[in-house]
């Protein structure tokens, strides 16, 4: 704390680089604030005493029921420490513990962080950021980095070399975080993350850079998480060129999408601290396999797969960075209560919460995403076959931290249920050995079916017609099932075992909606704030959270073209009149977008396709490449696209073509698309002493159509119309005639053909096309369900014959009719 002690001091009374005062301690702290006009006015806000209410925290449900600050705080505790196996210690004997062993061997200094990395990690700090127990904020050692260095380089160094690490860096207070869609009033509704000191954060910043090359060398090719520079487009991108894939095609596979309890609390990391000689000590791995494991069984599985981890023996080539993680490593404690004299030691996990928690954690999981590898491999049903080259290894772990894709393709549909169940089973056993546990929950780890060719409704029909699908397995604990659904949110984008878009643009409308609200009311009606700035809020806060993955969609229907265009439309109108205070009405889509410079729904979709594709080839995804270019459908709109925006001098025809004339860099591709936007929106211009409002303008209507190839008149009007669907459409719309399917049709399975179709919307199509069945219907003079919607069904599971007697109605054969539906 003498360091600390100085520095404090050395800030409190050094000149400020950003300011002509030099405030001292003593008038830092006697001297009065300066106040501004909005402080000093007379309308200024100031609490009365004595009218503050306190309430009182109450956690859980009776009869367990925490009741006020200490017991829920300790409750906290006491639920967090599970994940983390973490016991509670006197604050005394953990201040106290004995130290490590100095380092044996000699360390290479030039590999240490040096002085000018720690400052450069004060200067980053981020602002505005919770303080640790100490209450110092990163704003104290951002204003004055050097003088940060000059004290804490040599703490650093000293811990190093005779360990451990000060006792503020290896733990901080834990609070406690809401878990989106869980209990507010339930323990399971919260997670815990670490507040580390400033301090701690710009030790771990400095020597993250080591620990980042290393982690490049152990990696798998699709491992992005914890990466400099990589872009969350990349394992997106993986799994959608596999799904488009198999449907182009009509090959038959899946995605099995891994979700892992309480993952960075958890894992093992046995495989970042141990030295060489207790990994060879039968007694110490015994010892730290029973704080994971109580069977037998389970901790030789354990010891075997600590032994036989790649991480150790990568570290023993960077003997600095192997250090540096057992001096963090050591000792790891978390608080719930500052106040408490007993402190949680944790036994497992990477600190969450820590700058270097996600490398930790990617080091320790390769051996998993190694293990699926090889089974894959072994079953021969690796994704993208025929596209990999020269010895490429095929991409068929896409992962971002804890984040697993799993992609696989099979020669027969038949082959699918037995391919997961060894996927599954080696995946959870994987997982085990190194301290975690899949979460098998909706919406956790699902795996989405694609099944095409010769037997693959008989397999649709056996995996997918039962009220909650799924496919059973041999789990390290017992027998456990694995969820099929037809669509999966995956890093934030809604894929679907089709490649339809429809419900990824709907779902990226709900969260730029859940942002509109509230920026609209707040920002954009605030009088203090400029045009520039409101526009650059809806920039990069409404317009960035719906463009989220748009570089991949596909729009292959019109439907989904004109919602991508409707959303960013209406998001346009409805900042209009908050900015301008002048209606949108009379106003064009392109007028709007002109006024208040912003790029068009076509720019904004050309843009991130360009940028996609860049990623995509500048990290050297071929066989990714070369399956999207197979298909062409995603490529030639990506191809054309980077030529209008000026990435490529012309279109490419091949992969090995793109990557010559692709920009390499990251900072050119940026460049290129901002100038192609700022280039665009210059080029449109509009007069904003026009900028009046307008009246709703005049839309002609058709009151009278007629000639040969209009054989569908309206016995309700004198329109005419060219097939039997469009007068459907138009007595339903003009004149409230709902078609006869609509009227009539109620549960969701046919009693004329005894077959199921899951659906009211599915059996409203299939009355449609059945003359027969459509006639029956109409006359069981039973009232209909009220009408499904009709946006893009997605048929899922299959339709399927249903045993038993038919309703006495649905044997009566009533004459057709030639209503139109």
């Amino acid at each position: 704390m003498d360091g600390l002690r100085f520095f404090v001091d050395c800030v409190l009374n050094s000149p400020n680089p950003c300011s002509k005062t030099r405030p001292t301690l003593s008038g830092a702290a006697t001297s009065k604030p300066e106040t501004t006009d909005r402080e000093s006015s007379s309308t200024s806000f100031e609490p009365s005493s004595g009218v503050g209410v306190s309430f009182v925290p109450v956690i859980g449900q009776q009869p367990k029921e925490e009741i006020g600050r200490q017991s829920v705080l300790d409750a906290f505790s006491c639920h967090f420490a599970g994940p983390e196996r973490a016991k509670p210690v006197a604050l005394a004997d953990a201040l106290s513990a004995r130290p490590s062993a100095s380092v044996s061997g000699q360390l290479e200094g030039d590999r240490l962080p040096s002085i000018v990395q720690l400052t450069s990690a004060f200067g980053r700090l981020k602002p505005n950021k919770a303080a640790g127990i100490s209450g110092l904020p990163s704003e104290v050692f951002r204003a004055a980095p050097v003088l940060a260095a000059q004290a804490f380089w040599p703490v650093l160094l000293k811990s190093i070399v005779r360990g451990p690490f000060p006792f503020q860096w290896r733990g901080g207070a834990a609070v406690t975080v809401p878990k989106p869609g869980k209990a507010s009033n339930e323990l399971e509704g919260y997670r815990s993350v670490i507040l580390l000191e400033p301090s701690a954060k710009a030790a771990q910043v400095a020597y993250r850079p080591l620990l980042h090359d290393e982690f490049l060398k152990l990696r798998t090719r699709v491992h992005f998480g914890g990466v400099a520079g990589a872009p969350l487009s990349l394992p997106a991108a993986c799994v959608k060129a596999h799904l488009l894939h198999l449907n182009a095609t009509g090959s038959s596979g899946g995605a099995v999408f891994v979700d892992c309890k309480s993952a960075y609390y958890s894992v093992a990391r046995e495989v970042l601290k141990a030295t060489p000689a207790q990994l060879a000590d039968d007694e110490w791995a015994h010892r730290r396999a029973a704080i994971f494991f109580t069977q037998e069984a389970d901790r030789r599985a354990f010891i075997a797969a600590l032994r036989a981890h790649p991480a150790p023996a990568q570290l023993s080539h960077c003997p600095e960075l192997a250090t540096i993680l057992r001096r963090q490593l050591e000792g790891t404690w978390f608080t719930t209560r500052p106040e408490s004299h007993t402190v949680m030691q944790a036994e497992s996990g990477t600190m969450p919460g820590s700058p270097v928690a996600d490398l930790l954690f990617g080091v320790v999981f390769h051996r998993i995403l190694s293990d699926i590898n090889a089974c894959l491999n072994e079953l021969g049903c690796c994704a993208f076959p025929g596209f990999c080259q020269n010895g490429e290894t095929s991409p068929t772990e896409p992962t971002w931290a804890d984040d697993v894709c799993i992609l696989f393709q099979v020669v027969k549909a038949q082959q699918l249920e037995e391919v997961l169940q060894a996927i599954m089973q080696v995946v959870t056993t994987a997982m085990q050995q190194q301290g975690l546990a899949a979460n098998l929950g909706a919406g956790k780890t699902e795996c989405m079916l694609v099944a095409h060719g010769p037997g693959s409704q008989t397999v649709r029909r056996n995996l997918l017609t039962h009220a909650q699908p799924s496919v059973s397995f041999n789990g390290p604990k017992g027998p456990a099932k694995v969820r099929l659904v037809p669509s999966y949110t995956h890093l934030g984008c809604v894929l679907r075992a089709d490649g339809n878009d429809l419900p990824a643009l709907r779902h990226r409308e709900q969260q730029a909606q859940s942002m509109y609200g509230p920026v609209r009311r707040k920002l954009l009606c605030n009088p203090y704030l400029t045009e520039r700035e409101k526009l650059e809020v809806f920039r990069s806060r409404i317009l960035s959270s719906f463009l989220h993955g748009a570089g991949l969609l596909v729009l292959r229907t019109k439907a989904e073209q004109d919602k991508f265009t409707e959303v960013i439309s209406r998001f346009h109108r409805g900042i209009f009149r908050p900015i301008l205070s002048i209606s949108s009405t009379g106003y064009s889509n392109e007028e709007i977008a002109t006024i208040l410079n912003l790029a068009l729904p076509s720019e904004l979709l050309d843009v991130a396709r360009a940028r996609t594709l860049a990623d995509i080839c500048n990290a050297g995804l071929d066989p990714v490449l070369r399956c999207l270019c197979s298909d062409q459908d995603w490529w030639s709109q990506a191809i054309k696209a980077s030529v209008t925006v000026g990435l490529l001098p012309r279109a490419a025809e091949t992969v090995d073509d793109l990557r010559r004339i692709m920009p390499s860099t990251a900072k050119s591709v940026s460049l290129a698309c901002r100038r192609f936007l700022r280039t665009r929106c210059a080029s449109r211009k509009f007069d904003r002493t026009k900028l009046v409002p307008r009246d709703e303008p005049d839309v002609p209507a058709v009151t009278h159509s007629a000639g040969p190839a209009l054989a569908w008149p309206c016995h309700l009007c004198h329109q005419a119309f060219s097939g039997r669907r469009q007068l459907a459409v138009h007595l339903s719309k003009h004149h409230g005639q709902r078609p006869a399917q609509v009227r009539c049709a109620f549960g969701t399975s046919c009693q004329k053909c005894q077959v199921e179709f899951w659906s009211l919307r599915r059996l409203t199509e299939h009355l449609r096309k059945s003359d027969l069945c459509r006639a029956v219907y109409s006359a069981s003079d039973i009232d209909a369900d009220a009408p499904a919607p009709t946006t893009n069904a997605y048929a899922w599971q299959p339709a399927v014959r249903v045993e038993g007697p038919s309703p006495w109605w649905a044997t009566l054969a009533p004459p057709l009719c030639d209503e139109p539906s």
